[in-house]
């Protein structure tokens, strides 16, 4: 691998080479850098293609601009345009997971010339993201710490106590570091000054600054999520939903891969949960409401009849919602003569989808 620096919409980005042939750009997340590409570096260079896995303005050893308003969408969409532009390469088939997935995808937006195919992992479409944000109370829990990460200087206080003993359990529970080596490696890039603001400011931009409406998607492209994933939901990508991230693509949709559709390691289907004894099912998934005491014999029906649990969610992250009979809502308080069904993880009463 060769180590460079591009010039780009006004910056120094530093970046990662190897191979030759039709240029793939790689686009990490959070808290990544280019090193979390180490694996597919190689093998793509293999497969006969120039690999180019840039470090994010802010990330790393590439310019970190003062100010949230340098992190806007826009303006990172136009870094990696001009990256593919500055490497001589007029297209380019543009990789993003995570962060890098939302750079991608407004990559293939507004800057459509510059590339040739989309591949997309666990990154959920703008519009997508925004409806289940405001619509999905199972995706609004996941997606707490986005509103944490806007207070202006708790998150980093936070993340550099003790040792910075946050930073390195979120790097090695699920995270990028499998060996000390690795988490060495990511604590050097987050330990610069200002390093850990820069990649935050990322998060404060997104609901601060303004950004260009999404627009159908016209090169092909390739949407693969992961089922395991602790903060995105795999609603968020289903391709039956007309409003889905699959859905925002040319000729009515993009190939769509679903991965891990499997138990974790440890857990079978019925099985109970260490953290909640009432949960069943996968991480994904949960138990579903159920009577906390029989309705035989019952005169009267209240929802309060009702133990609320963890939300039941499918394999594709949607809530099952458990019917009522039409028998027990006349008897339910509140029954206003339409088909309703209660979803325990929502702790509300909603209609029937």
């Amino acid at each position: 691998m060769t180590h460079g620096y591009a010039q780009a919409n006004g910056v120094r980005l530093h970046y990662v080479e190897e191979g030759s042939g039709p240029l793939v750009v790689l686009l990490h997340g959070f808290p990544d850098f280019w090193y979390s590409w180490r694996d597919q570096i190689p093998v793509l260079a293999a497969a006969g293609y120039r690999v180019v896995a840039p470090d994010l303005r802010g990330y790393n050893v590439s310019e970190r601009p003062l100010g949230v308003e340098a992190y806007g969408l826009d303006t990172l969409a136009a870094d990696v345009a001009a990256v593919i532009r500055a490497l001589g390469a007029e297209q380019a088939t543009v990789v993003g997971h995570d962060w890098g997935g939302l750079v991608a995808w407004h990559v293939a937006m507004h800057h459509p010339e510059v590339v040739s195919s989309l591949v997309i992992m666990n990154a959920p479409h703008p519009r997508a993201f925004r409806r289940e944000l405001t619509n999905n109370w199972a995706q609004k829990r996941r997606s707490w710490y986005i509103g944490f990460f806007q207070l202006p200087w708790l998150p980093e206080a936070m993340l550099a106590a003790g040792n910075r003993w946050l930073l390195r359990r979120v790097l090695r529970r699920g995270g990028p570091a499998r060996s000390e080596a690795e988490l060495a490696a990511y604590l050097e890039a987050f330990t610069a000054p200002g390093a850990m603001t820069a990649a935050l400011n990322y998060y404060r931009a997104l609901f601060r600054m303004p950004s260009k409406r999404p627009v159908t998607i016209e090169c092909p492209t390739l949407l693969i999520w992961g089922l395991r994933d602790r903060f995105l939901l795999p609603v968020l990508a289903e391709s039956d939903r007309s409003r889905s991230s699959a859905r925002r693509c040319s000729s009515g949709g993009c190939a769509i891969a679903f991965c891990c559709r499997c138990w974790p390691k440890g857990r079978r289907r019925g099985s109970r949960s260490s953290s909640d004894t009432r949960s069943r099912g996968p991480d994904t998934g949960c138990s579903m409401t159920r009577p906390r005491r029989s309705m035989r014999g019952c005169s009267r029906f209240s929802p309060r009849a009702w133990r609320p649990a963890r939300p039941r969610l499918d394999e594709l992250g949607r809530c099952v919602r458990l019917p009522v009979p039409p028998a027990v809502l006349r008897r339910s308080r509140g029954y206003r003569g339409r088909a309703r069904s209660y979803c325990g993880g929502h702790g509300m009463w909603a209609p029937r989808v």
